[in-house]
């Protein structure tokens, strides 16, 4: 210590004086802070349990599922008989007998169906009675000479329809 003069011992201290003190973890303001941080941490996960809970009693209040909503079909295209597809003709006949054995088997359950059912012979709604069955899969052929061809998937919640003036305009 011999090697400091009085100048680098004042301005050291000078410097120590100018710096802000820092606060100690156990002061009144980290344990407030603290406080109100698990505070919020248990209200979220309050809030989350309460969400489930109305969740599960919301679930459990519906009714029961008809029986159009379980029927197993075994046309349906699935596991083994996705390799047994290979072209657009063979889905375009897979899909004909999926939609007859759909047919046989709401026949069979016998419900008795609202008079705009999209499932009773000759609704309006029924799209079997139309021209053209727009929830099915369908060619639509161009006007002049094919430039290129294009395969358009919709998603599960759609039908082939919503994509048709998108075909259009292909």
């Amino acid at each position: 210590m011999s090697g400091e003069t009085a100048e680098s011992k004042g301005s050291g201290a000078a410097r120590a004086e100018t710096s802000a003190p820092r606060r100690p973890r156990g002061s009144p303001r980290h344990r407030f802070l603290g406080r109100w941080t698990a505070r919020l941490a248990w209200l979220a996960a309050g809030a989350l349990v309460a969400i489930a809970a109305l969740y599960v009693v919301r679930y459990r209040s519906l009714p029961e599922l008809g029986p159009w909503h379980r029927i197993r079909l075994e046309q349906e295209l699935g596991g083994r008989a996705a390799g047994e597809v290979r072209s657009l003709e063979e889905y375009l006949a897979l899909e004909e007998r999926l939609v007859g054995e759909l047919a046989e088997r709401e026949r069979e359950l016998g419900e008795p169906l609202i008079p705009l059912s999209r499932f009773r012979p000759g609704s309006p709604t029924n799209s079997l009675g139309h021209p053209v069955d727009w929830n099915r899969s369908h060619w639509l052929e161009p006007v002049g000479e094919p430039r290129g061809a294009a395969l358009l998937l919709h998603g599960l919640s759609d039908s082939p329809y919503s994509l048709h003036a998108v075909a259009e305009a292909l």
